[in-house]
């Protein structure tokens, strides 16, 4: 049978992005204890997988830790408390069940413990991670699937959507997913001392207080995401970075820019998030993370940002 997906009422009447956004910092500052430069980052992140219909790129977010109980799945679950359409997904799922997560709309994938994921798992969450994150929404992918009589099948898989990836990093967790699926990924690093839950997560059906967040959300997409688009036309303060790690990053600094157009909250969600991440990045992948770094440290410094 096909998931169950909420299809989320906006609230009728008007939203404030800024409100909206704050709301959304703080039911996550209640619920999971992370730096503020981590906070920002997952407040940015779901609230921009509500313009999922509307964008061409969408980022995909890489929760990580170098040890278990760190915390990583409660962020996780908070963040998709949130976030637009959600499902959860674990990697015992077959790669069957790949091709039903999805529906015909983009949907917000939570894929946990890939770390203990099956080489053939990988291998089909590979596929769907590298053709999901841009399209526009229209990017579906033919895949061979096996009925309930054994009998293969020619499966379609709606790819576009965002996307949190859950595990160990190191030789058992993201090593497994290739170069080209982690640079499409924000990955934030967790450490034993982070991420303690500070009140219980509900379950998501009992959770009234996300539910009214997911209305607010769903109304600020549709009153501000011509305004999204608008500032992404015209935001370049992220030029100067690789076109991947650009398109990652352009709806959160774009949500940023409209939620909170002084330049210090802008300031901040580039100069210690991105910083800190490209840190992250340069240890977990040792890909050119100095370059990265002096590119945000002049943005941080230089940039311009639209109002």
């Amino acid at each position: 049978p096909p998931l169950e997906i909420e299809e989320t009422v906006p609230v009728s009447e008007p939203v404030k992005i800024s409100e909206v956004i704050s709301e959304v910092k703080d039911y996550l500052s209640k619920y999971v204890v992370v730096p503020p430069e981590i906070l920002i980052v997952l407040v940015y992140f779901a609230a921009s997988t509500w313009l999922s219909p509307r964008l061409l790129v969408v980022p995909y977010l890489h929760i990580t830790s170098g040890a278990p109980g760190s915390g990583k799945t409660t962020v996780a679950v908070a963040v998709v408390h949130l976030s637009y359409r959600a499902c959860l997904a674990s990697s015992a799922s077959s790669s069957a069940a790949l091709s039903r997560i999805c529906s015909d709309r983009p949907c917000t994938l939570l894929i946990d413990e890939i770390d203990s994921a099956s080489d053939h798992f990988i291998k089909e969450l590979t596929s769907l991670l590298n053709s999901g994150s841009s399209g526009g929404g229209d990017i579906k992918r033919l895949i061979v699937d096996i009925d309930a009589k054994g009998n293969q099948k020619v499966a379609s898989l709606q790819t576009f959507g965002p996307k949190i990836l859950v595990g160990l990093h190191g030789p058992s967790g993201i090593q497994k997913l290739q170069a080209a699926t982690v640079s499409r990924c924000i990955t934030v690093v967790l450490t034993g001392s982070e991420a303690r839950c500070s009140t219980p997560l509900p379950r998501l059906a009992q959770d009234t207080w996300a539910f009214e967040i997911r209305r607010k959300l769903a109304s600020m997409a549709d009153v501000y995401g011509s305004q999204v688009l608008e500032t992404l036309a015209n935001l370049h303060a992220l030029d100067k970075l690789p076109p991947r790690s650009k398109d990652k990053y352009a709806a959160l600094v774009a949500l940023a820019s409209i939620a909170t157009p002084s330049e210090t909250p802008i300031n901040l969600l580039i100069r210690k998030s991105f910083l800190n991440i490209f840190v992250q990045q340069r240890s977990l992948r040792q890909t050119s993370g100095d370059t990265y770094l002096r590119l945000a440290a002049k943005l941080s410094k230089t940039s311009s940002y639209p109002h």
